[in-house]
């Protein structure tokens, strides 16, 4: 067996050690605690006894939170922030990868602790098109504390957003579309309007292709009555085929059988609400939902 040479090279400047386990930076005089940033090729420990990863390491092991730069080795390389104060079963990451060979993604996994019976954690997966006929996605997903995955919602490009759970909102924040509030409809000749404000009749878009209408009014009138209101706000407002509704009246018609109060909602122009004779007016109101598409 012939001769065989080694060179072990160990540098050492200021807080900084280069040797063959790596490149390690100490925060002060390398000891035990301070050790900052480590590149290695294998995890292990320094001659402190500091651990360290295969990778890219920062921070301290007294930092509230530290970074690691941790190679795929052939799967997703990760970017990881291991919590050294907490017992984690999983440690909060971003990932980057290809899926069945044909997607590209990108992934942000949150932490979990290590504590029995309390380990679920929540994901964030996008992907990439694959060029066919799938386009980009992501999916907001949920795991349990045994590992199992549900997907809370996705936002596909073909198919927009689907929910897998149920939808709360809070009081005050909808569902209604961000920023629409009530559009005040004219108050028809004859009519005094009930709602807050002496409106009669308003509306407002909902977030589904659809629009809300609110009306309480009263009348004085004894004979059948047509009460046209102003138009709406804009085409966009309208049904695409006329449509008619109930009207609920209250006071003392005389002639429900032969007048029924309806409300008819054009394709366009004023909306009306017809009522039936009644011995002394009355009072009346509805408040209900219709599609525009």
């Amino acid at each position: 067996m012939g001769w065989q040479v080694m060179n072990v090279v160990v540098l050492h400047a200021g807080n900084t050690i280069i040797n063959p386990n790596g490149i390690f930076v100490y925060d002060g005089p390398p000891a035990t605690g301070n050790l900052i940033i480590a590149l290695a090729p294998a995890a292990g420990a320094d001659e402190f006894a500091n651990a360290f990863i295969k990778g890219i390491q920062v921070g301290e092991a007294t930092d509230t939170a530290q970074v690691e730069l941790v190679p795929g080795g052939g799967g997703a390389s990760q970017v990881q922030f291991p919590i050294p104060a907490l017992a984690l079963s999983n440690t909060p990451n971003l990932a980057g990868g290809v899926i069945s060979g044909v997607y590209a993604a990108s992934v942000m996994s949150g932490p979990a602790l290590a504590a029995a019976g309390q380990r679920d954690w929540t994901q964030i997966i996008q992907y990439s098109n694959d060029t066919v006929g799938d386009q980009a996605r992501m999916e907001f997903r949920y795991i349990d504390t045994n590992g199992a995955v549900t997907t809370i919602a996705a936002m596909n490009g073909n198919t927009g957003w689907t929910f897998h759970d149920t939808v709360s909102i809070d009081a005050g924040f909808g569902p209604f579309v961000t920023g629409e509030s009530y559009h005040t409809v004219s108050l028809a000749s004859g009519a005094t309007g009930l709602l807050s404000g002496g409106i009669g009749m308003r509306v407002k878009k909902m977030p589904w292709n659809a629009v809300w209408m609110d009306l309480e009014f009263s009348w004085t009138a004894t004979a059948a009555t047509t009460f046209t209101f102003g138009s709406l706000p804009d085409a966009s407002y309208y049904p695409n085929v006329t449509r008619h509704f109930p009207f609920d009246v209250t006071g003392t018609p005389t002639a429900v059988g032969t007048d029924n109060p309806r409300i008819f909602v054009p394709t366009g122009g004023g909306i009306q609400v017809i009522v039936p004779a009644s011995s002394g007016g009355g009072a009346g109101g509805a408040s209900f939902m219709y599609p525009t598409n």
